[in-house]
């Protein structure tokens, strides 16, 4: 995170997409951004590996208690000689619960599966277990090469249940690795960058989605690179909720709390979600060049990062979670913020300064976005404290406040949040060879990981079905 509140104003701050990664290709810009400027071009492409997809709740029955999801599995999908389409599939549910079936088609090699097929011979709704089952579609569009069978029962997930499971050797474990000095410019800096680029890679893809990347040449002969992956939703593909976190670092620092707490928890939350199916789509990303002026968010807002059909809901960016204080006055409420938050300094105020709670940053557009993760927070994980800011506008007026990566978000018109831990209003060790694991408070680390995948789950929606996927044979 880039310095918050300088001087007076120093309180900061499915299985996925397809059945095993996609090898990332890679596109370079030729010129060399300045600054504070992305200039170069900078292209989203990934090689889907669709052919056979698992049954995503395979995964999620696995890990989940209570009523189990349907498990839906195509057998045989074919193109019949007057336009329409002819699936034979199985489907079983544990507690023998019909289910409603969608199918949605692809004509992306299995990318994506955004369009709808409608029309169904038959009736798609209370469709009862059992084998050799059969649907005929009239119609489909000529250009459908991949489907996509969702069976959905209708029952529901324990949201609190699945945040409670976050795994906490895993979220430390990650954090341990990724904390190290990561700079592009110096020598001794860059190999530990680029090898929490393959950490960050990696994870991505033991979720067995698609694993993207954003290149463009930056300087000294580092290419600049962020790192997505995409989760698609069963019902409302196009509705895109991003969860992001940069992984860079200030020179000399080992960044355990800036940013390899934040990277960690958003890892952590991805990998917690992998067996539950999402009603919407949810993006995860890692930004690079954070710390040197946001130019990895700059990179995705302007150069490509959201897709022409994706409808974005907002964008949680996790940044710093990891530092708290519970001694008295360790918190600053700096005298400029008083008046503007009267209400927010009167909280602090009677918590005895402390600085042992969450931060939440958003702008006027993002009220809701905000509104929505401490709601969640409150009714999943209630011993977590959390503290909200609302900038005006673009946060114009607090500068020091647009200093992350949700910034780049506001300037295109994108709701985004930061969550935090107030960097230097409460951070002796900010930005400074002392930001080491020592300092880090993996408790609430873990807590606030479990508030993220609560969030998550509230606005993407989860989807107690079974999904299944296959290409479409030509007659």
């Amino acid at each position: 995170m880039l310095r918050l509140f300088i001087v007076s104003l120093s309180f900061a701050t499915l299985l996925w997409g397809c059945n095993g990664a996609a090898e990332k290709k890679e596109t370079q810009a030729q010129s060399t951004p300045e600054e504070g400027q992305v200039k170069a071009a900078a292209k989203i492409q990934g090689e889907p590996e669709l052919l056979q997809k698992a049954a995503e709740t395979q995964v999620a029955a696995t890990q989940l208690q209570g009523n189990q999801p349907p498990v839906v599995t195509i057998t045989q999908v074919s193109a019949t000689a007057g336009g329409g389409l002819q699936l034979t599939f199985d489907l079983a549910d544990a507690e023998g619960d019909a289910s409603q079936l969608s199918l949605w088609g692809s004509t992306d090699q299995g990318e994506t599966f955004r369009i709808p097929l409608e029309k169904a011979s038959s009736s798609l709704q209370n469709i009862n277990p059992g084998t050799g089952l059969s649907l005929t579609w009239q119609s489909v569009p000529k250009n459908i090469v991949a489907v996509k069978l969702v069976a959905n029962d209708g029952q529901t997930f324990n949201i609190t249940g699945i945040a409670q499971g976050v795994n906490a050797a895993r979220l430390k474990q990650n954090i341990e690795n990724i904390t190290g000095t990561r700079h592009y410019k110096s020598k001794n800096d860059r190999p530990h960058l680029l090898e929490v680029q393959g950490l960050l890679e990696n994870s991505m893809k033991q979720t067995g989605g698609n694993v993207y990347t954003q290149k463009l040449p930056f300087k000294d002969g580092y290419t600049l690179t962020n790192y997505m992956v995409r989760k698609e939703g069963a019902s409302q593909p196009d509705e895109v909720l991003l969860i992001g976190a940069h992984y860079d670092a200030v020179v000399l620092s080992p960044g355990a709390d800036d940013n390899a707490s934040g990277l960690g928890s958003m890892l952590e939350a991805m990998l917690a979600i992998t067996g539950v199916p999402l009603q919407k789509t949810v993006k995860f990303i890692g930004f690079d060049q954070e710390e040197t002026g946001m130019h990895g968010s700059l990179a995705f807002v302007n150069k490509g990062g959201v897709k022409w059909f994706e409808n974005v809901l907002g964008l949680i960016n996790v940044d710093m979670i990891g530092y708290i204080n519970t001694e008295a006055n360790s918190q600053q409420f700096p005298p400029a913020l008083r008046q503007l938050y009267p209400k927010e300094y009167a909280w602090v105020e009677k918590n005895q300064f402390k600085g042992d709670f969450l931060l939440g940053i958003g702008n006027e557009k993002s009220r809701a976005l905000l509104q929505a993760f401490t709601q969640s927070a409150n009714k999943h994980v209630p011993e977590l404290k959390v503290l909200t800011l609302e900038v005006p506008g673009n946060g114009q007026s607090l500068p020091e406040l647009r200093r992350g990566d949700h910034g780049a978000f506001w300037d295109r018109n994108y709701a985004a949040i930061m969550l935090g831990d107030g960097a230097d209003s409460r951070h002796p060790y900010y930005h400074s060879p002392g930001d080491e694991l020592a300092i880090l408070d993996f408790k609430h680390i873990e807590k606030t990981t479990q508030a993220l995948v609560a969030t998550i789950l509230d606005l993407a929606g989860t989807c107690h079905c079974g999904i299944s996927y296959a290409t479409v044979s030509k007659p």
